[in-house]
């Protein structure tokens, strides 16, 4: 969804909390809106990204293992 001013990218970084600190690097949120699907290939990294959807279910074309399927979740 977007509004009459077209498509919505907004992103925040934040630092973890104290307690958290030693096993998360940084916490980033963004809202997307008004996009076509597409496609996320993560560069090579050390680090787990953690996805949270509040609004839509998440649609994986291709699972970790490398096997094309569209799943949802």
């Amino acid at each position: 969804m977007s509004d009459s001013t077209g498509p919505i990218a907004e992103e925040t970084v934040r630092a973890p909390a104290p307690e958290l600190r030693g096993a998360v690097d940084r916490l980033v949120g963004y809202r997307l809106a008004g996009h076509e699907p597409g496609l996320h290939a993560g560069l090579p990294s050390p680090s787990i990204t953690f996805i949270v959807s509040f609004d839509e279910r998440l649609t994986l074309s291709v699972l970790p293992d490398g096997r094309a399927r569209t799943v949802q979740h």
